[in-house]
């Protein structure tokens, strides 16, 4: 039950960025939302890549030098 709360919540926040023409899409909201997360939280975008470079969906290093970010910071 909670989770549909939240998916709600989630969904009517979406949709007011997108009615007041804040975002031009959804993929956009989200593309923003995710932006914020990974720069004001450095470990989740270090384990996002180390996730990923782990199963073999990206190299670390080809990642690093196109992101300008680096797993030190």
């Amino acid at each position: 039950m909670a989770d549909i709360a939240k998916s709600s919540k989630s969904e009517w926040q979406i949709s007011q960025r997108l009615r007041t023409k804040l975002f031009s899409d959804e993929d956009a909201v989200l593309r923003s939302a995710s932006r914020a997360l990974l720069e004001s939280q450095a470990e989740v975008w270090r384990q996002m890549v180390v996730g990923a470079s782990t199963a073999g969906e990206i190299s670390m290093g080809r990642h690093n030098s196109h992101s300008g970010q680096s797993l030190s910071s």
